[in-house]
């Protein structure tokens, strides 16, 4: 029985050729399955030397597939943390031992976010995880994904705790345990601070008591050895990848090869091998070969997919030149929809670029 933690590989890679096609992907495409089997992988597509899926735990409901081609770090994260085992790991290693103490031995559960209104479905980045406790009740983790510096952050978490306040109070009796919780993997150092409590001190000392106050857990995946993340061998090896989504030329090729051992399920190897290969920065040559080593039985799929990520990458850097010449320095907002936009979209605005009165009106309405 295959994995059925794991959701499609296409909701990770969703990517389309130049002329707007959809590109190979390293598992049979599907539109919103309902059920993780309908996109079981061909058979031998990512599967390592070493040895191929491991014995599945337990049947698990599939998360909701995300189909967001231009925010891979967002559908990355918001899979890997709806699968309940990596959520339970997560939680036992990064909350405070007391908390931990109360929580019971079931895992948590992913709770449906619609009550939360619009704006947090539009992040897919954030999950809200009811966590049982021994003694009865829950508490409610609400786990953020950051790969730049935003510090926006505060009012995000604050906005989205006061929606699950309202929301499953009622069902506790009044009282909801809410806990955020921060992964930031971004390639510049993270400089807003950490907690709110630091900028409350900025406030003369009458009034600080009477400031917003907002308990949060910062995890900053940069710090540290990138196999040193976690204990959790599947948490370790996830933690890692994203950590290399910005900062791959830090990882050596053994450090490469070490995060595919540590996952123990074969259909997490395929997921992680998918991202890998449409996310990971430069050298791409080198994490290239390291990946035709691990996965010899379908090279092709590694070197299309790379193939692709520099056609995409090469058409990005002319349309940012081209918005230079005209405008002046690029924004960041708009470098970063630049870097993460799909094939069809950058045909969209490289026409769009030629005689846009400006950067904005280039990314106005999408593709």
């Amino acid at each position: 029985m295959p994995d059925q933690r794991i959701p499609p590989t296409s909701a990770i890679v969703g990517q389309t050729t130049p002329d707007g096609g959809q590109a190979p992907a390293p598992v049979e495409q599907a539109t919103a399955p309902d059920s993780i089997e309908q996109t079981t992988p061909a058979e031998g597509q990512f599967s390592t030397p070493d040895g191929g899926p491991a014995p599945a735990p337990a049947e698990q409901a599939a998360p909701e597939p995300a189909q967001l081609p231009h925010a891979p770090h967002d559908a990355f994260f918001s899979a890997v943390f709806s699968i309940p085992e990596i959520a339970a790991a997560y939680l036992r290693e990064r909350l405070p031992a007391d908390i931990v103490e109360l929580l019971a031995a079931e895992p948590p559960e992913k709770l449906d976010s619609k009550f939360m209104g619009e704006s947090f479905q539009r992040s897919r980045s954030d999950l809200i995880l009811r966590a049982p406790l021994a003694s009865g009740g829950s508490a409610y983790p609400l786990l953020e994904h950051k790969s730049r510096s935003d510090g926006g952050v505060f009012d995000q978490l604050a906005r989205y705790q006061r929606g699950v306040w309202s929301h499953c109070a009622e069902k506790d009796g009044g009282q909801a345990a809410v806990i955020p919780m921060v992964v930031y993997h971004g390639r510049e150092a993270w400089d807003f601070p950490a907690a709110l409590a630091e900028l409350n001190e900025q406030l003369p000392l009458a009034l600080q008591p009477h400031a917003q106050r907002l308990n949060c857990l910062f995890h900053d995946l940069s710090e540290g050895s990138p196999l040193e993340l976690a204990r959790d061998r599947d948490l370790r090896a996830c933690l890692a990848t994203l950590r290399g989504a910005y900062r791959s030329e830090e990882f050596s090729d053994a450090e490469i090869r070490e995060i595919f051992r540590d996952l123990r399920s074969g259909r997490l190897k395929d997921f992680v091998a998918s991202y890998v290969t449409s996310v990971w920065a430069a050298p791409d040559e080198r994490v290239e070969a390291v990946l035709q080593t691990l996965f010899p039985k379908q090279p092709e799929v590694i070197v299309d997919t790379f193939a692709q990520r520099r056609r995409a990458e090469g058409k990005a850097e002319v349309i940012a030149n081209l918005l230079r010449h005209q405008f002046g320095p690029l924004p960041l907002a708009a470098a970063t929809r630049l870097a993460q936009g799909s094939a069809a979209e950058l045909d969209t605005w490289a026409i769009r670029a030629l005689d846009a009165p400006s950067v904005e009106a280039v990314f106005k309405g999408g593709s």
